[in-house]
């Protein structure tokens, strides 16, 4: 992970975390490691919603800096693991993402929308 993926990357995670957890860059580890205010967690440690939200926080991290082209990424159903908390927080951080990058997410969950609603505009598709 470089110095500003990790920076991005902490920048989401704190959204979805409520500022729980940021990536320890410490390039001694041949893991990802996330710390919080007690102790450090690698991923054998994450609990799979967790690890969907590190995941997804450094996925729009290496979108923004892998090249200068703004991609658009698609995402389905990518907070099916997360609680409401994280979810809304999940909303936030790809509301922020979608500022400067296009977003196309596919959803059966309709509270997805009502999170989305609370962050700003967004056009929403509904498949029949």
């Amino acid at each position: 992970l470089q110095p500003t993926v990790v920076i991005r990357a902490n920048r989401y995670l704190s959204l979805m975390t409520e500022g729980r957890y940021q990536l320890d860059n410490d390039p001694r580890d041949n893991d990802i490691v996330v710390k919080d205010s007690v102790m450090r967690k690698n991923s054998s440690q994450w609990s799979s919603g967790l690890g969907d939200q590190i995941y997804l926080s450094i996925k729009m991290a290496l979108a923004e800096e892998i090249t200068a082209e703004k991609m658009p990424m698609i995402m389905d159903d990518i907070l099916v693991r997360f609680d409401d908390e994280r979810k809304q927080g999940a909303c936030k951080a790809i509301y922020e993402f979608s500022r400067e990058n296009q977003v196309i997410m596919f959803t059966c969950d309709n509270s997805v929308f009502n999170y989305f609603r609370l962050e700003g505009n967004f056009n929403e598709i509904t498949l029949g």
